[in-house]
């Protein structure tokens, strides 16, 4: 059966005829929709690359607005960094003020202390001398012999 399909020839519509003017009718819209589908694929293609390129360019710039967040950020930082560091120096040099000037303090107080300490012995050597009878000059006390506490000539 199968050679026997094969022996008849194809059968094609006759020219100007019902079955062939509908076949190239058909013909037509095939071509139509082959033709509209390469073109729709066309823009398909071109409308992926678009949204492609918007999408890298909509990421680059998103990119580039947290590099300059974090540089602003860094910025902002590293100046409260500065301000704090300057604040602690400023208070460094202040306490350091403050603790110079609270020793010339105590220093001109030992110096009053000491010359109170020199007056109030030059004046008990004074009464001492004046009670033994002798008037003569205050004569300093030689080392080691005892004077008053922190006195220079006193002992060491």
């Amino acid at each position: 059966e199968y050679y026997r399909d094969r022996e008849v020839p194809p059968r094609f519509a006759i020219p100007h005829t019902f079955d062939h003017e509908l076949a190239l009718r058909w013909k037509a819209l095939d071509e139509i929709e082959k033709k509209q589908k390469e073109e729709l694929e066309g823009e398909m293609r071109a409308a992926r690359i678009k949204l492609m390129d918007e999408m890298m360019k909509a990421l680059e710039e998103q990119e580039e607005m947290l590099r300059k967040t974090e540089v602003q950020r860094r910025e902002e930082e590293w100046r409260k960094n500065d301000e704090l560091h300057k604040l602690a120096e400023l208070k460094k040099a202040e306490e350091m003020r403050r603790e110079e000037e609270r020793r010339r303090l105590e220093d001109m107080a030992k110096q009053e202390e000491q010359k109170r300490r020199q007056i109030d012995w030059e004046i008990a050597q004074r009464e001492k001398a004046i009670r033994e009878g002798s008037a003569g000059p205050l004569q300093p006390p030689a080392h080691g012999v005892a004077g008053p506490p922190n006195h220079p000539m006193g002992p060491p």
